[in-house]
């Protein structure tokens, strides 16, 4: 009867959320003794692991949640055992069922989680998979928090029916050399943690172009919000950047940025970047990755020399820019002696083209974006070596950055797409991630604290120094309001 049932619900989430599997060939048929471990984000979590596991396994539930009338049908189709984490004897039952022979799953954090990230790892399933002597499958969950069904609600957007991700690692032992006592206890709870935070980071899908990682992120945070603002007060959103970015890509197309290198150059085509930190600068890099070129991001701030010898090792033949820029910067010298060994294309020159057709057609592409990017950059990956296209091959040096210049001719730093991704992933693991108005609100109060911390010290030396009386109030720091009221502020926030 339950793996009748296993089989309609699994069936059942592979239609509504679309789950996908991975590492599940390593799943071990023949351990005697196996404890399940997995991230806790949703209330799904129990019913996917019992429904994608090829073993249905004994669910350890909590005695204070296994009392909630919409969790008794759950555990009324499945093998659980209730457990108090208050009584010390817990883990003992749990170890009897694991020398027994049975498969248990269990959720190491012991309650789900408020931010979407790992929360505090608990060492009690280390120390019955040690005593028991049984192996640990690690499980990842991926994307369950964005349902209804999850604690995160108003800090991202929850969907109905989210797409979910299921990530299985190899099994592994425990080892402790410590002997029975407490520092035996916490290398295991270590070990176990460090395992759990490994988990976390092969969840994560980062084997994608940067694109497609952030058209995942466009789906799953929603497309209403503002995500780039620049000092120019310019705000877009997900819809807004990638339709700019789709009438940019069609652009440069026409301009012919797209003929491959000559051969024995290299493969692939590498276009520079000489831009701001401003909008402009995303919209570029996005639009070349987004018609499956190389971007080549060049330091204004570097000589001619240096701009130069990084173009001419990075292989690129065509250097974007900006004239309004080329002028606040005073980059004239810089830009007439780059335009004499590359092809130097303005922004303000394209503008003139992008007419109503090209616009349109931008904005329909956006509609479709997925679509748009692999019909245009073709089968991009963040692993391949290079990528076969009807018209030239895409190198897999996804970003070359000559940002920092070590010797007289310098060498860019070449990265992939998933070295970039890796970034936003780092966070997820150790940490605990807020929405970043969240992050900004919490910067924006540290930092009025610890002005207001300064002021009140320097105060007081100047009493004790001067033997005044306390300053007027009108000396206090103003408080701080949003980057665009207060900009001395804000442009010390601008890290959030």
């Amino acid at each position: 009867m339950r793996h009748v049932l296993q089989r309609l619900a699994r069936g059942l989430f592979r239609r509504l959320f679309r789950v996908e599997l991975r590492g599940w060939e390593h799943y071990p048929h023949d351990e005697p003794r196996l404890l399940i471990v997995a991230n806790h984000v949703s209330y799904l979590d129990g019913a996917l692991l019992a429904a994608f596991l090829p073993d249905v396994p004994m669910f350890v539930i909590n005695t204070h949640m296994a009392r909630h009338w919409w969790v008794k049908p759950f555990i009324a189709v499945t093998r659980h055992i209730s457990i108090d984490p208050t009584n010390s004897h817990y883990l003992k039952t749990l170890i009897q069922h694991l020398k027994a022979g049975e498969r248990v799953a269990v959720f190491p954090e012991g309650r789900i989680s408020f931010t979407g990230a790992l929360m505090k790892i608990y060492e009690g399933p280390a120390l019955a998979a040690d005593k028991a002597n049984a192996a640990l499958l690690p499980v990842y969950i991926e994307g369950a928090q964005y349902s209804l069904l999850s604690r995160l609600g108003g800090m991202v957007r929850q969907r109905l029916l989210p797409r979910i991700r299921l990530t299985m690692l190899p099994p592994r032992r425990l080892t402790a050399t410590g002997g029975n006592g407490r520092a035996r206890r916490r290398q295991l709870g270590r070990q176990l943690d460090e395992l759990m935070v490994e988990l976390a980071y092969a969840g994560m899908n980062i084997d994608q172009p940067l694109a497609a990682a952030m058209l995942e992120t466009w789906e799953r945070q929603g497309g209403r919000r503002v995500i780039l603002e620049d000092a120019q007060e310019q705000r877009l959103g997900w819809r807004a950047l990638f339709a700019r970015a789709f009438i940019l890509a069609e652009l440069l197309e026409a301009e012919g940025v797209s003929s491959p290198l000559p051969p024995g150059e290299g493969q692939g085509v590498r276009v520079g970047l000489l831009l701001p930190n401003a909008a402009a600068a995303v919209v570029g890099l996005l639009a070349l990755h987004l018609c499956g070129r190389t971007p080549v991001v060049l330091n204004f701030t570097a000589g001619i020399h240096d701009l130069i010898s990084a173009c001419h090792t990075a292989q690129a033949r065509t250097v974007v820019t900006s004239r309004a820029f080329v002028e606040t910067a005073s980059l004239q010298p810089q830009v007439a002696a780059l335009s004499q060994q590359v092809r130097v294309l303005f922004l303000e020159d394209l503008r003139p083209r992008a007419t109503l057709p090209v616009r349109l057609r931008g904005l329909a592409r956006a509609l479709a974006p997925g679509w748009s990017f692999r019909r245009g950059a073709g089968p991009v990956r963040a692993g391949d070596p290079n990528v076969n296209r009807s018209r030239h091959r895409l190198s897999s040096r996804d970003l070359s950055e000559t940002a920092n210049h070590l010797a007289h001719d310098p060498q860019p730093l070449v990265g992939r797409h998933v070295l970039v991704e890796l970034r936003p992933v780092e966070s997820p693991g150790p940490l605990e991630v807020l929405p970043p108005d969240a992050l900004e609100v919490v910067a924006r109060e540290r930092l009025h604290r610890r002005l207001l911390l300064r002021h009140a010290a320097s105060n007081s030396r100047q009493q004790r120094r001067h033997c005044h009386d306390q300053p007027h109030s009108s000396h206090l720091p103003p408080p701080l309001g949003p980057p665009q009221i207060n900009r001395q502020y804000a442009s010390q926030t601008s890290y959030c």
